[in-house]
C-alpha cells in the first residue's frame, strides 16, 4: 500500500477547537500514523472557569495554612490544581479529536492507538502522535464461483441410540478396585508419571494420581498400550516418541522416556438402565430418557451437518482470499480461544489457578483463520445486503435453551444479554450467508453414520445427551 500523506480541518464535536491532520502508512500495510494538531483556546479557556469555580467553591480541597469553607486566592488554586485540570482536558480533547480523526478519515481501528504528545503548552496548539492498526478493508472476495460443497445426510438409528446409552452408561460407571490380573483395555489406572527428554524433566511432564482409561487415547501413542499387563504398585519406563505435530514446539518429534507407578487398576460395574439411571439426567422414566436422549442427538446432528458444510465454505474463502490480519485483533482472538479452552475443561477457579501456563501459540492459527474469516464475511455481507432473519435467531436462542432444565430462564439470559444475543445474530447471519453461497454454486450428497458425521467434526465432543 503506498503511502498516504493527508492534512484536513475540521471542528471538533461540541467545541470550538480547530484541527488539523497527517495521516500516513506506519511500518506495514494495516498500520497508521496519525499526528493531530488541535488548536487549544477553548482548554485554556475551559481551564480558567475550571480553577475558578474551584477556588470560588467553599469545598475546595484542604490545602495548608488557608482556612476550609473560605475561597482561595485564584493564584493559589492554579499552582495546586492546575495542571491536573488541564491534563483532565486535554486527555478529553485528544480522545475527542482522535475519534473525530478517524470518522472523518472513514478508519476503522483495530484496536486502541498508542499515543504520544509531542506538543502541550499553554497558548500553543496541542500536537499529538497516534500509531494504531486498521481492519483492513477487501476489495471483492474471491472465489466466489468455485463454491462446491458435500452435503452430508445422515439420520439416527436404533443401534444409534444404543451406543449412545451405552456411552452414558460407561461415563456413570462404578470403579471397582481389582488386585488379581494385569490392566487390561477400558481398566482405570491411577497413576504417577514424570517425562523427561535427554535425561532431563520436561515441563508439565509429570503429574501424580492420575486416573487414565486404558484405549481412552488420552496420551500420546504408545503410552496406554504400553500399561497393558502392569500389575498395582508395577514401576516401569516407557520409551515414546511425541507426534510430530504435537502442540509444543520443543517436543514435537522428540523421543521421551516416562517413569510410571501404577498406583490402582479399577474395573467399570456399569449400571443398569432403569428408573434410577434416568434419574441421574433428571427425568423419571426410561421412556422419557430415550426420547431426550434421540432428541439431543437429533439437535447435534443437525447442528454438525450445519458444520460440515460451513466449514467447507469457509475453507473456500480463506484458500482464495488473503488478509493481512491486525495484530491487536488476532492477540484479542487468542486470548478469547485460550478462555474458552480453558472453560472448557470445566475446572473450579481454584483448580484453574493451578493449571500450567497455556501456551498462546497453540492457538494462533486458528484466531488467525477466525479474524480474516470474519473481515471476509463482513465484507460479504454488504455485497450481498443479508441481515440476520429474528425469527431464525428466536429459533436458535429456543434450541440452545432447550437442554437446560429451565428453559426460559436461558432465553430472558440471552434477551438480558447484548454480546449473547450478538453471538446468536453472528452465527444466524453466518448460516444465512452459507445458504446464499451454496445456492449459487454446486452441491453433491453423501450418505454417512450418525456417529461418523459427530467424530468427523470433533473427535473429542461432548455426548449428544447433553453430559
Amino acid at each position: 500500500m503506498s503511502t498516504n500523506n493527508l492534512t484536513t480541518q475540521s471542528n471538533l464535536s461540541n467545541s470550538n477547537l480547530n484541527m488539523k491532520i497527517d495521516l500516513q502508512t506506519g511500518a506495514h500495510s494495516n498500520q497508521r500514523v496519525m499526528v493531530i494538531e488541535v488548536e487549544t483556546k477553548t482548554v485554556d479557556r475551559d481551564m480558567i472557569l475550571e480553577l475558578q469555580k474551584l477556588a470560588n467553591s467553599p469545598n475546595h480541597p484542604h490545602i495548608d495554612g488557608f482556612q476550609n469553607g473560605k475561597p482561595l486566592p485564584l493564584k493559589v488554586a492554579q499552582q495546586h490544581f492546575g495542571e491536573a485540570i488541564r491534563q483532565d482536558l486535554i486527555a478529553k480533547t485528544m480522545q475527542q479529536s482522535f475519534e473525530t480523526a478517524v470518522r472523518d478519515n472513514k478508519l476503522r481501528p483495530a484496536g486502541l492507538p498508542n499515543v504520544e504528545i509531542l506538543q502541550d503548552k499553554m497558548g500553543q496548539p496541542l500536537i499529538f502522535k497516534t500509531i494504531f492498526d486498521v481492519i483492513p478493508t477487501i476489495d471483492k472476495v474471491n472465489g466466489l464461483d468455485k463454491i462446491k460443497v458435500e452435503k452430508i445426510v445422515a439420520e439416527i438409528t436404533d443401534a444409534d441410540l444404543n451406543q449412545m446409552l451405552e456411552t452414558m452408561r460407561k461415563q456413570h460407571a462404578n470403579w471397582l478396585p481389582v488386585t488379581d490380573r494385569g490392566a487390561a483395555e477400558e481398566d482405570r489406572l491411577t497413576i504417577d508419571f514424570e517425562g523427561f527428554m535427554d535425561g532431563v524433566k520436561f515441563d508439565n511432564g509429570s503429574a501424580n494420581d492420575v486416573p487414565l482409561v486404558l484405549g481412552s487415547k488420552f496420551m500420546i501413542e504408545g503410552f496406554e498400550s504400553g500399561l497393558i499387563g502392569t500389575q498395582v504398585g508395577q514401576e516401569l519406563n516407557l520409551n515414546l516418541n511425541f507426534p510430530q505435530e504435537y502442540h509444543v514446539a520443543e517436543l514435537a518429534g522428540k523421543p521421551v522416556e516416562f517413569k510410571v507407578k501404577v498406583k490402582e487398576i479399577a474395573v467399570a460395574q456399569l449400571p443398569e438402565i432403569d428408573h434410577v439411571f434416568a434419574e441421574k439426567f433428571n427425568v423419571t422414566s426410561v421412556e422419557k430418557l430415550l426420547s431426550e436422549v434421540r432428541a439431543n442427538m437429533e439437535r447435534e446432528l443437525e447442528f454438525a451437518l450445519k458444520d460440515k458444510v460451513k466449514n467447507q465454505v469457509m475453507n473456500i474463502l480463506i484458500d482464495n482470499n488473503t488478509v493481512d490480519v491486525p495484530g491487536p485483533l488476532l492477540s484479542q482472538e487468542v486470548s478469547r480461544l485460550k478462555e474458552q479452552a480453558i472453560a472448557r475443561l470445566g475446572l473450579t477457579p481454584e483448580q484453574t489457578k493451578q493449571l500450567p501456563a497455556m501456551p498462546e501459540d497453540i492457538f494462533t492459527e486458528q484466531a488467525r483463520r477466525r479474524v480474516a474469516l470474519g473481515i471476509i464475511l463482513s465484507r460479504l455481507v454488504e455485497d450481498l445486503e443479508v441481515r440476520p432473519d429474528q425469527a431464525r435467531v428466536e429459533a436458535m436462542i429456543n434450541k440452545l435453551a432447550s437442554v437446560y432444565e429451565e428453559p426460559e430462564s436461558v432465553v430472558d439470559y440471552y434477551h438480558q444479554n447484548p454480546e449473547q444475543m450478538l453471538e446468536v445474530e453472528q452465527s444466524v447471519l453466518e448460516e444465512q450467508l452459507v445458504e446464499k453461497l451454496i445456492s449459487q454454486g454446486e452441491v453433491v450428497e453423501k450418505q454417512m453414520a450418525f456417529f461418523d458425521v459427530i467424530r468427523s467434526m470433533a473427535p473429542n465432543m461432548m455426548n449428544a445427551a447433553g453430559q
